[in-house]
């Protein structure tokens, strides 16, 4: 019974981080965004361009990142419930 238990909170957990994932990826994307709309305001020439590229690349990697792992984390719930339904 204390191995189903903790299979089963394992399980959660996995759940919880990718929506944490999630939202911290929205979350980048969302500065990265803002960021880029506003720089125009405050920067300009080669600065203004370094920055609009550092932030397209910060978010669309961390969006690979977060997709990456949430795909791993998705195979291991779906492997923990197997194991669970066999218990």
């Amino acid at each position: 019974m204390n191995k189903v238990h903790g299979v089963e909170f394992r399980i959660e957990q996995l759940r919880r981080d990718k929506i944490i994932y999630a939202i911290e990826s929205c979350a980048i994307t969302l500065v990265s965004i803002l960021g880029y709309l506003f720089s125009n305001q405050y920067f300009s020439g080669i600065v203004q361009q370094l920055v609009n590229l550092a932030l397209i690349i910060l978010s669309v990697t961390y969006a690979i990142y977060m997709g990456a792992g949430n795909f791993v984390r998705l195979k291991e719930v779906k492997k923990l419930e197997k194991q669970l339904k066999l218990s």
